[in-house]
């Protein structure tokens, strides 16, 4: 069985105090399994995708979030933050989600 084998696991975010401060409405940028991640809650869902805008790779750290819209900084580009989909413009690349669940005040990734 080769690494291309490999499903997705649920990992656990090794972040100090993450919780508390996503529940202050700030991003948290976290690495897991080397992957660069943003975390937010949501209408006290916890919610994580990559920190890349799909469009042209620019960080998503400065986003604006706004009734469910994360919008990149530096081309304006839409998506849904629930579902990672492309609001505006009407074509173009997916925002890639991650599930998150939370158990005992931990959170996992599953990545």
């Amino acid at each position: 069985m080769g690494w291309f084998d490999s499903k997705p696991v649920w990992r656990e975010v090794e972040e100090p105090g993450l919780l508390p401060r996503l529940r202050k409405d700030q991003w948290v940028e976290v690495k897991v399994q080397g992957k660069t991640l943003l975390m937010v809650e949501v209408q006290g869902e916890v919610l994580a995708f990559e920190s890349r805008c799909p469009h042209e790779g620019y960080p998503l750290k400065n986003a604006k979030l706004e009734k469910g819209t994360l919008t990149c900084p530096m081309h304006g580009y839409c998506y849904s933050i629930k579902t990672g989909a492309l609001i505006q413009p009407e074509t173009g690349n997916k925002l890639i989600t991650f599930p998150v669940k939370v158990e005992d005040g931990t959170c996992f990734i599953k990545i």
